[in-house]
């Protein structure tokens, strides 16, 4: 299937079940789990991008090396373990919760203050490359 790089809403590696399980624990251990939990995906591309180039449908393992926390939202950050994967995000990660007071982006500057966290030899979680598109159905996840 082609599809037209301005219908893409993000690519990422989704988290299995069991891994968001995992996470989610882990990081409860850490600080409570604000609100709304995720521990979904860690997001390769938002936006417009050709996803062709990407290794859809591959398994790709994400070792977790950082932790990070404030009042709006609760991330770790993660070493990708696949050689042909580029992330745009200065620091790859899963955001594991947030406040009704953050969004999972604001992921994004917390690491980036933070230097990736606070240090964690953390676990290797395991997912999915794949992309979902805009739309009225954005939950449906493509590999292929």
């Amino acid at each position: 299937m082609s599809v037209e790089p301005k219908k893409v809403l993000y690519s990422c590696v989704k988290l299995d079940h069991d891994s968001a399980t995992r996470l989610l624990r882990v990081a409860d251990k850490m600080d409570e789990l604000h609100c709304y939990e995720k521990a979904h995906h860690m997001t390769i591309k938002f936006g417009k991008q050709d996803v062709s180039c990407l290794p859809l449908g591959q398994e790709v393992k994400l070792k977790v090396v950082g932790y990070a926390y404030n009042k709006g939202v609760q991330a770790v950050h993660v070493q990708v373990d696949h050689p042909n994967l580029e992330v745009s995000n200065a620091f790859p990660h899963v955001t594991v919760s947030h406040s009704t007071h953050g969004k999972p982006k604001d992921s994004n500057p917390l690491l980036e203050e933070t230097q990736g966290g606070l240090k964690l030899d953390g676990p290797v979680l395991t997912g999915t490359v794949g992309y979902y598109l805009k739309g009225k159905n954005t939950t449906h996840f493509y590999t292929h």
